[in-house]
């Protein structure tokens, strides 16, 4: 009969209890989640989950838990998959473009063992059975995108034909250009003109301002090229 030290047996208790205790998470499984985050990247406030969760009763959505993590994340945790989706599409229709959301799935482990660190093992694409990609065309930004491009060519064209000016900024639809000399307003009309026949180009209100404003069509254009 073999005979071990008893520091032996001991490491392998010990061995036994850590393996255990770390592979505990995946004996609870997963769950279908939300997780949002604010698009300006600042955390959520202690307490906000209530509106989201009187949002979902209203609905009448079933939930199993929101919560914030350290990053100042909201999740939001259901019992599957097709409660997840309605939940999602409720939120994105009362919340448009306010937040960044992703369906995932949370830990259904206690507080005690998350506290500790311990997640459940992360399955791959072919364990969890292929995955859900969803896009979202970001149409302001591509309008600023646009604005930001007729600001250098308006910066340009000034320069071109020796026209003067103070400042050209791009805002809402339009790009405004504040001329040294208000008397230059028609040649400065004329050289925006020049690169753009499509823009609307006024004097504006104040002596030596003209705004370039994109058309109704130039910005369905970019919105459907988007």
């Amino acid at each position: 009969m073999h005979h071990y030290p008893f520091w032996k047996s001991l490491t392998v208790i010990v061995v036994l209890l850590i393996a255990t205790l770390v592979a505990l998470p995946n004996l609870f499984g997963e769950s279908p989640a939300l997780q949002l985050s604010r698009k300006d990247r600042a955390a959520f406030e202690a307490g906000s989950t209530a509106q989201f969760e009187q949002l979902l009763k209203s609905q009448g959505i079933a939930f199993d838990e929101t919560h914030l993590d350290d990053a100042g994340r909201m999740w939001l945790r259901f019992s599957d998959v097709a409660t997840q989706l309605q939940a999602r599409d409720a939120i994105q229709r009362q919340y448009e473009g306010q937040f960044a959301m992703a369906t995932t799935f949370a830990s259904r482990a206690p507080a005690w063992l998350t506290g500790l660190g311990l997640e459940p093992m992360s399955l791959g694409l072919d364990l969890r059975g292929g995955i859900y990609l969803v896009y979202e065309v970001d149409v302001e930004g591509a309008i600023t995108q646009l604005l930001q491009v007729l600001e250098r060519d308006t910066r340009k064209a000034l320069r071109d034909k020796d026209i003067p000016y103070d400042a050209v900024s791009a805002g809402g639809s339009a790009v405004t250009v504040t001329l040294r000399d208000p008397a230059r307003a028609a040649d400065a009309i004329q050289a925006i003109k020049g690169f753009d026949s499509l823009l609307t180009v006024s004097e504006g209100s104040v002596p030596g301002q003209v705004v370039a404003e994109l058309t109704a069509a130039q910005i369905k254009q970019r919105q459907d090229f988007a």
